[in-house]
């Protein structure tokens, strides 16, 4: 210790937000130092930079009678700027991310009964590597409902987690769509079908008159 008399001491930590933290609510930044020498000293060092954590809720709704719609499922993802996932979001019990390159164990939130879905605890946007953008993965769609084909994706703003702010994301019943990827082409591929059989008979009919 002698040999560091007069020099400046450096001590470094980490913090983790837990789900105490509100989004979008100044944070403060302090620490304290104990020293215990046989004579103590106790050092607080002055608010260092305030701290902000970010987050996004979402509305499940269906897209023709905008009723809002439980059980649909997701998984938390980064994407990259061609929509492809980069990771997995697996999030602990105190509201801390650990991101993956696999599903396994990836974290899955559902919407409840007001069709709602909350992410709190994200950084903001700006702070994702270049390219990347958070999304929302549909891995299960509500009951009678189809899935969507891409992740959906969404910027963590200052602000973005206000109630003003939700993010609607809709669902169509199986059958109506087919871009969907429900089964509604098929009952396309009928129809015509069928069109095709009554102009072909038609035409039968009007080549033999």
């Amino acid at each position: 210790m002698q040999a560091l008399a007069g020099k400046s001491l450096t001590i470094t930590y980490k913090a983790t937000l837990t789900n105490n933290a509100t989004p979008d609510t100044a944070i403060g930044n302090t620490a304290t130092l104990n020293i215990g020498n046989g004579t103590d000293i106790t050092s607080t060092p002055a608010n260092g930079p305030k701290i902000y954590t970010g987050g996004a809720q979402f509305v499940k709704k269906d897209s023709q009678s905008n009723k809002t719609l439980a059980g649909a499922k997701f998984q938390l993802v980064k994407v990259d700027s061609n929509g492809n996932i980069v990771s997995y979001a697996t999030q602990a019990s105190d509201g801390s991310y650990t991101w993956n390159d696999s599903a396994t164990g990836a974290t899955t939130y559902t919407s409840d009964t007001n069709g709602l879905v909350a992410l709190k605890g994200l950084s903001y946007s700006d702070k994702l590597d270049s390219g990347e953008s958070y999304a929302l993965l549909e891995i299960q769609a509500p009951d009678g409902y189809a899935k969507l084909d891409s992740p959906v994706k969404f910027s963590i703003t200052k602000g973005s987690f206000a109630d003003s702010n939700k993010i609607t994301i809709d669902n169509t019943k199986e059958g109506l769509l087919p871009s969907t990827g429900g089964k509604g082409i098929y009952i396309f591929l009928a129809i015509g079908i069928v069109i095709m059989i009554v102009a072909f008979g038609g035409y039968k009919a009007i080549k033999k008159t």
